[in-house]
Order: structure tokens, then C-alpha cells, then sequence
């Protein structure tokens, strides 16, 4: 009964105002049409039935109210948001005007007031164009790109070994900005690898390796030895590639035992001696018991018996941690069986795993400089894009030196023998001789021509000779540096090397996370340039920029999986 005398009440109430001026009604009706007249009124009064006109004037009053209130709230939204939103679309600021009248909103919604959209005349110069060592990247890797029109990649970067600077330089590349999640990133950085990561990045099949006829064609990045073009391709949408700054089987190469026996059955197979390249080495597993540590102990007496012919001869070994560990931690000077035993001997479990040993020979008469010992940092590049691995070797790199003098009569005396910078900067003599303890290699070829007897070209002797054995360490690796086929991946190496007074070569270790601290005036330039010569390669590749530039990348390409299948 209820909701007939309430339907009742509403046509009556309404007919009530039939008679009314046609403006007024009009209000009325859209008022009411703000509800659904089916319904019972919830704020009615039961003593206020069969009063019609007055109930439903209560309610219109109260609508009206609200309407009036909530209108006048949206204006002031409005008003503040359209400068914002809409000011691209006008001629002149003048034409965004208050939306309190219904002339100003109809200005505002006219197609006059928009400006007019001119039609592109070629879509082409819309797109953004791929520079041509990037196509020549891209053809090495076997992908193409479907074309992006407006560049709006994002990084994330997280903590740790001079983030800041790695953020610096990816803000300042055009079409790149930071994300707060890995999640949302194109580029996915970290300090140390993060197995969790890995799960964002897709595998795939391994590309069908099949060599196409190579264009010839002149640049320093690119030799034509190494090159390969392949005929296969995978289209990739740049805006949902993800690529992360590690390798799932980095340790292949960081590891000091996992690199000491590939190298050594890498060498085994192509017949040739691992020692010419590395330091003699032992790997001891299980102390003194272990059949290693016996073969070290028959060596050291061999040794001890040609030293009384040899007086540059020494029997030093340095003892290192097996697993991954760089910045000097963990490594002893011993100049005896006993006091490499001590080390070897002792049972430390690191992340659950029994702690191995690397026992290697100290150098024979290495290289000095200035009557002290130094070591040479250069970094490698491994790419994995469209599962194929390529390798990268930079042209620059610097020596690391000690701070006192070499005297192989203290063995104990670290800041003697560890060149390594986390050593070295404790010293209270560190930066006394060089800046920040390092050299260039220009410095360090003004050093040769000026001192010594042998005169040397470092660039053109030296380097080629590091290079070549940087690229016997990805063949040694290559296939197991990618386990699981991540479609995109990369990692910067840092490689340290020694010289004898051959000017022989010799690999001490590789470093996954090497040092980007800015130590000195000329890792200033040096470590920038390097991040932002890898980050051209790596990046410009799958995410094409409008200033996209290759000029003087110092980078050289040694090793292209493509050759070796």
C-alpha cells in the first residue's frame, strides 16, 4: 500500500508543477529524474502524508541542496585539472575560462576550440631511425624491432658499488627514465646477481644459427673476423623486452676454481700447456689430505731445489679462496708447505658450502714499475640477445699499483704484494706516487720508453696478447654461461692481469661486479666512458633513441657465438 500512495504522491506532486514557468519545471523534472521514482522515499515522515506538495518541496529543496553543493565542488576540480589536462589543445590561454556558465562550457567542449590536427605526410619520419651500427648489432643477433614512435623505456637500478653514477649516466640517455621496480623495468640492474630476477626474464629456443653473406664494411667495433650476420629473425617489441646486467653462469667465470679448471681442460683440448697463460695452480678440496695438496707439496720441493742455480727464482704461493671473492678478501702471502697448510686446513663453510682452495705460484720476475709491483684492470662485455653470446673487449684500461716497494724478503707485507685498491687505499702512503694508485696506459707507456732497456708498444705488442686470452675464456665458457637460454642478458668483467719482465701476459682472476668507485682523476673519465660505451651497445640495439651515437665506442668485438656452432 505503501508504494501505491508514494507513486500516488509523485504524479500528483508533479502535475503541481506542470503550471509552473518552463525553466523552473525543467530543473524540477531533472532533479527527479537524479532517483528512481519507483522507490519509497527513505527520509519520509509518515505525518506527512497526504501534505503532497509540501513533502515533495522538502525533497526537492534537499536535492536541489546537494545537487547545488556537489556541482560547485566539481567546477573547482575542474578548473584546477584543465590547465593541466587540456592546455596542449587551445590557441591561447584565454580560452580556458571558468566552467561556472554554461557558455564557457560549451566553448570548452566546441571543436573550435581545439587546435587542428595536421595529417602526417610520412609516417616514416614519425619513426624513430635505428642507427646503423645498431642494425648491424641487430643483424649479428638475428632480431628485428617492430618500430617505436615515441621512446619511453624505463631502468631500475638498485643499491650498491656506485649506483649513483649508473643511474646518472642512464637518466641522461634519451627516451630512458627510472623506475621504482624491476617489475616495471626494461633495464634491470643490480650490484650482485639475484636468482629472483632471473624469473622476469623469458627463455627461448636458441636461435637457428644460419650465416648470411657479409656486407663489407669498415669499423673498429665490428671486425670483419669476428662478424656474423644471420638470416634468421625474431621480431621484438622494444617496450616489453626486459634485459638484466647478469649472467645466470657468471661463476663459470668468477669462480677461481671454476675458472682454473676450464681454462685447463679448455687448453687440454686444443693442446696447448694452461700454464703459459695462468700462473701454475692447485686446487685443494679437502685440506692437506686432498691428492692436490700432495702434488703441491712435490712441487714446492722441486722448486726448493732450483733455487740454488736460480737466485730470481722464489718459492711464494699465494693461497685464495676457491668460490667467489674479489677485492683482495681472503687471500694469504705463504712462503712455506707449513703455512699454506694452515689455510687449507681450516674448515670454513661460506653459504652452506666447504670452503675450496686456489694454491698458485707467485710470478717469476714480474714487471715493475718504479721499483713496485703492479697489475693491469680491463673490462670485457658478454651480450646475450636472442640467446646468442657475443663478446666485447675494451681498448682502455689502467694499472693498479702498489704503494710500497717490492721485496719479496716479507711476504706478510700486503701493501707490497695485493695491488688490489680495497687493499691499497689503507695504506697511509696511498695516492703518495700516482692518483688514486693508478695509471693509464699512455702513462705507463711514457714509463717504458723513458726507463727501460726494452722498449715495448704496449697497445701494439701487450694488448693483443691480453685480448686473445680473453677470448679463450668465453670459448672456454660459452656454453655454460647461459644454463637456462635467457633471451636478454649482460655482464661487465673485470679482468686482472700481470706482467713479466718478458712482457708475457699472465690471467690472475676475473671479477663479476668489478670496482666502479671514481679512485682518481683518470678512472673519472675512464669508468663513465666504459658504462656509457656498453650501454650503447647493450641498450641501442633493442631500444631504439633518436640520438643514438657510436662515435668512438671503444669497444671491439672478439667473440660472436655464430662462429663456433
Amino acid at each position: 500500500m505503501d508504494i501505491v500512495r508514494n507513486k500516488k504522491l509523485q504524479r500528483d506532486s508533479l502535475q503541481s508543477y506542470a503550471a509552473e514557468d518552463t525553466p523552473a519545471r525543467e530543473k524540477s523534472l531533472m532533479i527527479s529524474q537524479k532517483r528512481d521514482l519507483s522507490a519509497p522515499h527513505k527520509f519520509r515522515s509518515p505525518k506527512a502524508r497526504g501534505h503532497k506538495d509540501k513533502v515533495f518541496k522538502k525533497e526537492k529543496d534537499f536535492l536541489e541542496e546537494v545537487y547545488k553543493k556537489n556541482m560547485e565542488k566539481t567546477v573547482r576540480v575542474l578548473k584546477s585539472s584543465i590547465p593541466s589536462y587540456f592546455s596542449r589543445h587551445f590557441r591561447d590561454k584565454k580560452d580556458l575560462i571558468s566552467l561556472t556558465s554554461s557558455e564557457s562550457a560549451n566553448r570548452l567542449l566546441s571543436p573550435s576550440a581545439l587546435k587542428e590536427l595536421q595529417p602526417t605526410k610520412n609516417y616514416e619520419h614519425c619513426v624513430v631511425p635505428i642507427h646503423p651500427i645498431a642494425s648491424l648489432l641487430q643483424a649479428s643477433n638475428g632480431i628485428d624491432l617492430y618500430r617505436v614512435i615515441d621512446p619511453n623505456y624505463k631502468f631500475f637500478i638498485g643499491p650498491g658499488n656506485n649506483d649513483a653514477l649508473v643511474r646518472k649516466i642512464l637518466s641522461a640517455k634519451p627516451g630512458w627514465a627510472k623506475s621504482f621496480s624491476p617489475h616495471s623495468a626494461n633495464l634491470i640492474w643490480t650490484d650482485v646477481k639475484k636468482s629472483a630476477i632471473f624469473d622476469l626474464i623469458p627463455k627461448g629456443p636458441h636461435v637457428k644459427k644460419t650465416q648470411i653473406e657479409p656486407q663489407a664494411f669498415e669499423n673498429p667495433l665490428l671486425p670483419e673476423a669476428e662478424y656474423v650476420a644471420l638470416s634468421q629473425t625474431a621480431v621484438l617489441n622494444p617496450h616489453k623486452i626486459k634485459i638484466y646486467n647478469k649472467l645466470e653462469g657468471n661463476s663459470e667465470l668468477a669462480s677461481k676454481k671454476k675458472l682454473f679448471h676450464n681454462m685447463v681442460n679448455y687448453y687440454k683440448n686444443i693442446g696447448k700447456d694452461p700454464f703459459t697463460t695462468i700462473p701454475l695452480t692447485y686446487h685443494i678440496t679437502n685440506g692437506c689430505k686432498d691428492q692436490s695438496f700432495l702434488q703441491f707439496c712435490n712441487k714446492y720441493t722441486e722448486i726448493d731445489e732450483l733455487m740454488k742455480s736460480d737466485p730470481f727464482l722464489n718459492n711464494v704461493w699465494i693461497v685464495k679462496p676457491g668460490e667467489a671473492t674479489n677485492r683482495g678478501i681472503g687471500i694469504k702471502v705463504c712462503s712455506s708447505v707449513a703455512e699454506v697448510m694452515l689455510v687449507v686446513d681450516e674448515k670454513k663453510v661460506v653459504h652452506g658450502i666447504q670452503r675450496t682452495y686456489i694454491v698458485q705460484k707467485y710470478l717469476y720476475k714480474p714487471l715493475l714499475y718504479i721499483n713496485r709491483k703492479f697489475d693491469i684492470r680491463c673490462y670485457l662485455l658478454v651480450t646475450i640477445i636472442n640467446n646468442n653470446i657475443q663478446a666485447y673487449f675494451y681498448k682502455d684500461g689502467y694499472m693498479r699499483t702498489s704503494c710500497q716497494e717490492f721485496d719479496m724478503s716479507n711476504v706478510q707485507n700486503k701493501y707490497v704484494h695485493l695491488t688490489n685498491d680495497a687493499v691499497q687505499k689503507n695504506s697511509p702512503d696511498y695516492g703518495k706516487f700516482e692518483d688514486g694508485n693508478k695509471l693509464s696506459y699512455d702513462e705507463f707507456q711514457v714509463y717504458v720508453d723513458n726507463t727501460l732497456e726494452k722498449k715495448v708498444n704496449f697497445r701494439q705488442e701487450v694488448y693483443p696478447k691480453m685480448r686473445d686470452i680473453v677470448r679463450d675464456t668465453i670459448k672456454a665458457t660459452y656454453k655454460v654461461l647461459d644454463p637456462h637460454r635467457r633471451t636478454q642478458c649482460f655482464e661487465i668483467y673485470g679482468y686482472d692481469f700481470m706482467l713479466d719482465e718478458k712482457f708475457q701476459p699472465w690471467l690472475i682472476e676475473i671479477n663479476t661486479n668489478p670496482c666502479l668507485a671514481l679512485s682518481g682523476k683518470y678512472l673519472t673519465t675512464l669508468i663513465p666512458k666504459m658504462l656509457s660505451h656498453s650501454f650503447e651497445i647493450v641498450l641501442d640495439q633493442l631500444f631504439p633513441i633518436k640520438k643514438s651515437s657510436f662515435e668512438g665506442n671503444l669497444y671491439e668485438l672478439i667473440f660472436s657465438e655464430s662462429n663456433y656452432k
